[in-house]
């Protein structure tokens, strides 16, 4: 089972020891090296935002309002929790689903810091 202890303050410590440190021990780190890591991460301190948790393309649609029949997009089947927006955003990537447009959008509206990309392999 995935650990989901409350009560840490620092996400970035909370992610290492509990997400990604929790998947690295059940797979014996899969050759991962640590230092890469904590270069990667440790420098990393994002601001909390409230995540969809499973953003993926299945998660994703569009309806129509009453009031005014326009179509909008919507995404559902949340998982929603408090953590770093780059973990919505590197599972989009991981699953699929998005057009480049989105992803243009998404910088638009709040650009995605420095070396978001090399952390979103992690």
């Amino acid at each position: 089972f995935q650990p989901n202890t409350p009560g840490m303050d620092d996400w970035v410590e909370f992610w290492l020891e509990y997400r990604l440190g929790h998947m690295l021990r059940l797979t014996g780190n899969a050759r991962c090296k640590q230092t890469k890591i904590d270069d990667l991460i440790l420098s990393h301190n994002p601001k909390p935002s409230l995540l969809h948790g499973d953003l993926w393309g299945g998660n994703k649609g569009f309806c129509k309002k009453e009031e005014d029949q326009k179509v909008v997009p919507i995404i559902f089947d949340p998982a929603a929790y408090y953590g770093d927006r780059e973990a919505d955003i590197a599972m989009t990537y991981l699953f699929g689903g998005f057009k480049e447009d989105f992803y243009n959008g998404y910088e638009w509206e709040w650009a995605l810091p420095e070396r978001h990309k090399k952390r979103r392999t992690v």
